[in-house]
This record gives C-alpha cells, sequence and structure tokens, in this order.
C-alpha cells in the first residue's frame, strides 16, 4: 500500500509514479530552447532601443556602476524632484547618456539628434534617481562597467539584465510544461509575456526581473500546487523559492506583489495539496530564506527612505472624490502601458496590437470564469479586482503632492497573473475539451505573435522616422547597430522560435503516463479532499 500524502518528501519521489529520464531530458531542452528564443527576443529590444530610450535608464546605469565599484549605500538628498542620491560614477557613463534627452516625450524627433559625449572616464559624484534602490540587481548588471565605460559597456549591461530575464522565463514554461493536466497553462504564460516585458527586458530597469521573477513564481506555485503526479515537485518547488527571493530584492513594493501571490495563489489551491507542501522540510527551508530577503529588502527600503518619491506636478487641490475618479479613468490607460507603451511613455503600440492582445487574454479570462473550479474562479476575480484596484489605492492619497505617478508596468509582477489563472481555472473546471484547447492555444499563439511583431516594427518606426510619418521600417535618419533590416528578420526568426517553443511545451505537458486514481480526482469541490 502507499505511503499516507503527508509522510511524502519531494526529494523522494512519488512510490506510484516514478520520474521518466526521457521526460526530465525533454523538459531541460525546454528550458534552454525557452531560455534560447526568449533571450534573442530580449536582445534584439536591447540592440534596437536606443540609449536611455526607457524611464530612466540613465539613473539606473549610473546606480548599478556605483554598486559594482563597491558603493552599496549612496548619498541620500533631494537631487531629483526632492528624492534621489549621489553616487560614485565614471563620468563618462552619464555623459552618453545625456544627450537622448533631446527625444524624450517628444515621439515626432527621430533618435539621431542624440549626439554621444565624450568625458573622462574617472569615477565622480553622479547624481541618481535610483540611487536609494536595494543594491542586488545593480551589483549584478554593473559588472562590465569594471572592465568598460563607453558605449559598448551600457550594451553589455543591458545584456546581463537580459540573461537574468531568460533565466526566469525559461524556468517558467518549464513548469507550465511539466505540468501534465493541460497544456493550458503553457497557454496563460504566453499570454502573459507582454511586448512590455521584452521591452523592458532588454534595457537596464530591475522592473524587469521583477516582473519575470513574477512569471516564474506564479506559473511555478501553480503547477507545485496543482500537480496530478509528484514527479516535478523539488524542481517546482526550487523554482519557486528561487522566484520568491528574486522577485522580493527588486523593489520598494517588490515585498507586496509576493505577498498578494502567494494570497491569491494558496486561495485557489486545494486545501488537502496546500497542506502536504507544507509539511515539507524543504517548503520550510524556503520559506525562512524568502522571510529573511523580505526583511532586508523592507529594512533597507525604510532606513534608506526608499519610499520618498520625487515631487510630479500635482494638477490642482483635488477633493477625494476627484482624485478617485482621475485614478479610475486612468485605467485603461494602465492596461496599455502592461501591454506596451514604449520608449519615455511616448511610444504607444498600433491599437492592432492592443486589440489582440486584449482578445486573447479576455479569451483566457472568460474561459477561466465558465468552468467549474470555484477556489481557482475566485482566485481569478481576485487577481482581476487587485490588478485595478491596488494603483488607485497607491496614487491617491498622495496625488496632491506626487501627481498620479503610477505606470502600468509597475502592476505587471502582480498583473501577469490573470492570464496565467484564466488559463488554470479553465483547465482545472473543465471549460474546454483536449482539442479545443490545442486549437485555441494555436491560434493565440499566431495571433499574438503577430501583435509583438507589429508592436516592435511601431517602436523602430518611432526612432527611425518619427511616429505617424511612415509605415517602411527600413527608412529614416537612425538605424539600430547591424541595420533594420536585419533587426526586423531576427527578430522575425525569435518570434517563430518562440511560437515552435510553444508547440513542444503544448506537446510535453499533459503527456506521460497517467497518475493514480487518487490523484486525478481534483474538481470542483477537491479542496476538501482528504489528502491521506
Amino acid at each position: 500500500m502507499d505511503r499516507p500524502a503527508s509522510s511524502y518528501s519531494p526529494a523522494e519521489g512519488h512510490p506510484a509514479l516514478s520520474w521518466s529520464p526521457g521526460r526530465a531530458f525533454r523538459l531541460r531542452l525546454v528550458w534552454w530552447f525557452a531560455f534560447l528564443s526568449f533571450g534573442c527576443l530580449a536582445s534584439i529590444w536591447a540592440i534596437a532601443t536606443p540609449i536611455n530610450g526607457s524611464p530612466d535608464e540613465r539613473e539606473h546605469v549610473v546606480r548599478a556602476a556605483a554598486v559594482a565599484h563597491g558603493q552599496l549605500v549612496a548619498r541620500n538628498g533631494a537631487y531629483v524632484n526632492g528624492t534621489g542620491a549621489l553616487v560614485l560614477a565614471p563620468a563618462s557613463l552619464s555623459a552618453l547618456m545625456v544627450p537622448s534627452s533631446c527625444f524624450f516625450f517628444r515621439p515626432d524627433r527621430t533618435a539621431d539628434c542624440a549626439s554621444p559625449r565624450n568625458a573622462t572616464t574617472a569615477v565622480s559624484p553622479q547624481v541618481s534617481g535610483a540611487g536609494r534602490y536595494f543594491p542586488l540587481y545593480y551589483g549584478i548588471v554593473g559588472l562590465p562597467t569594471l572592465m568598460l565605460q563607453n558605449v559598448q559597456v551600457l550594451y553589455l549591461m543591458r545584456l546581463v539584465s537580459v540573461l537574468g530575464n531568460a533565466i526566469l522565463v525559461a524556468s517558467a514554461v518549464t513548469s507550465a510544461a511539466a505540468w501534465r493536466r493541460s497544456p493550458l497553462l503553457v497557454t496563460g504564460l504566453y499570454a502573459a509575456v507582454t511586448p512590455m516585458i521584452l521591452f523592458l527586458s532588454g534595457v537596464v530597469n530591475p522592473n524587469s526581473w521583477e516582473i519575470t521573477a513574477g512569471l516564474c513564481l506564479w506559473t511555478s506555485s501553480l503547477a507545485l500546487l496543482f500537480a496530478e503526479d509528484r514527479a516535478e515537485d523539488s524542481r517546482l518547488l526550487a523554482r519557486v523559492g528561487v522566484a520568491a527571493l528574486v522577485l522580493v530584492c527588486m523593489r520598494s513594493l517588490s515585498p507586496l506583489w509576493l505577498a498578494l501571490t502567494l494570497l491569491l495563489v494558496t486561495s485557489a489551491a486545494w486545501r488537502g495539496r496546500l497542506a502536504e507542501v507544507l509539511r515539507w522540510r524543504a517548503t520550510s527551508a524556503w520559506a525562512a530564506a524568502v522571510v529573511i530577503a523580505t526583511l532586508a529588502s523592507v529594512v533597507w527600503t525604510d532606513q534608506v527612505h526608499v519610499l520618498e518619491i520625487g515631487h510630479l506636478p500635482a494638477p490642482a487641490h483635488l477633493q477625494l472624490a476627484d482624485r478617485i475618479e482621475t485614478s479610475v479613468l486612468r485605467v485603461p490607460g494602465l492596461a496599455q502601458q502592461m501591454v506596451g507603451v514604449f520608449g519615455w511613455l511616448d511610444t504607444n503600440s498600433p491599437e492592432v496590437t492592443y486589440v489582440l492582445w486584449a482578445a486573447g487574454v479576455g479569451a483566457l479570462v472568460l474561459l477561466g470564469m465558465a468552468g467549474s473550479a470555484r477556489l481557482p474562479r475566485a482566485a481569478l476575480v481576485g487577481a482581476i479586482v487587485l490588478t485595478i484596484v491596488v494603483p488607485i489605492a497607491a496614487e491617491v492619497p498622495g496625488a496632491n503632492i506626487y501627481g498620479f505617478a503610477w505606470q502600468g508596468r509597475y502592476t505587471l509582477p502582480l498583473a501577469v497573473g490573470v492570464p496565467i489563472l484564466g488559463a488554470l481555472a479553465a483547465a482545472v473546471g473543465g471549460s474546454l475539451a483536449p482539442q479545443a484547447g490545442i486549437r485555441l492555444t494555436a491560434s493565440l499563439a499566431i495571433l499574438l505573435g503577430l501583435a509583438h511583431f507589429f508592436a516592435f516594427w511601431w517602436m523602430l518606426l518611432r526612432y527611425q522616422v518619427g511616429a505617424g510619418h511612415s509605415l517602411n521600417p527600413l527608412q529614416g535618419s537612425w538605424h539600430p547597430p547591424g541595420g533594420s533590416l536585419l533587426i526586423l528578420v531576427a527578430y522575425g526568426v525569435g518570434l517563430l522560435s518562440w511560437g515552435v517553443l510553444a508547440s513542444i511545451a503544448w506537446r510535453l505537458a499533459g503527456s506521460g503516463p497517467q497518475p493514480p486514481d487518487e490523484l486525478l480526482s481534483l474538481g470542483a469541490s477537491a479542496d476538501s479532499r482528504n489528502p491521506a
């Protein structure tokens, strides 16, 4: 007779369903394919985006250089709109990025107006709006500045950031592919990876690691808590732990996203399985590490005064009702930013990208709501509500002082859970027959691939010819390194490989030997079952 679930340890394997070496090899191939595919796409964004062509990239670059040179704690001051710090970094890095201000918030101007300036490579005090931020991301991304201080080092820093994002996304894809019940978890993950995530993954900004860690946390934790066999438990738990550690150390609000994600994931899970996972010794070890990292992040935020955000021009002294109304009316714009608003929030994606993405995510949400899985469906509603409410609650109290400063990308670590939860709820709730699920995932792969390509094309046009001046991406006075034709072809090939990866992951998900009968009794009322 099998041992009761309460005595199971993920390191031991499950007696009724042993791990297949062939399947393990295929999952490793999925990881490497996902790593190379996502890394290729993000690297192309890194090359195609002009230097300092993303929000506050100069601030993050000089902070990273300072941390890499040994300055973990900077000197705080009212340097950037009443906040920021003074950091010690090579003056040449700042000089290379300052000229890009000629095209900030001016989508009609091409990127060739920015002529790089020469400056000394000596370390000197530099103002940084990111000077107070937690140093983990910066210490890693800033390593290339120890060797170079020219324009090439800026691209190297971007590529180091791409590397971290590719590792996290590859782990998320592998976790989705390891879920044997349905390929829909892979579909939800693909719908969650918007053009905005690829754009941020290709520049120097800790927000990117925060988002991709969120992707990995959502996917791996749901695959773990809804596992139909125990074959991948130890690997899934490790991915959950690593993703949580990375997430919580990125930005000042990261502990909030971690808490809300874990709250929604555990509320969706079947109680017997959740209790089983919580009893593992490995779970306690990972939980202790995450708690320590969270405390370190929270203490840093408090002691370094990270939450002293800069003062932006406030529209007027608005009453509470007016502030709430203004914030609510900003919700559609924030949703657009989560899909793709590039540059310094001055370059929208084409309308077709927004329409295709809304259709894809909307389909997954509707299917999830139509399913019979009560707990996942409730968690999906909670994720949608929190994605809307948290930004409003964050910006309304201080709107008369700081303005309405929230950006859609800030919410992405939480918002990526919406399509992922929708897909899981649809799979668990039986909204689709297996063949219908395959057709849906194939259709979404094509439509979202086109949406990605259109968004990238539109971004190139903005910097080459100016927004609205031409639809020919080979024209213009500015071109990315390697030329626009090569970049577009490479991006098309990258998207094709991304789609092929989806096909491989879908075929692997749901395949393999079926788990024991007692592990297949997972329906709408499964949260009340006895795991023993």
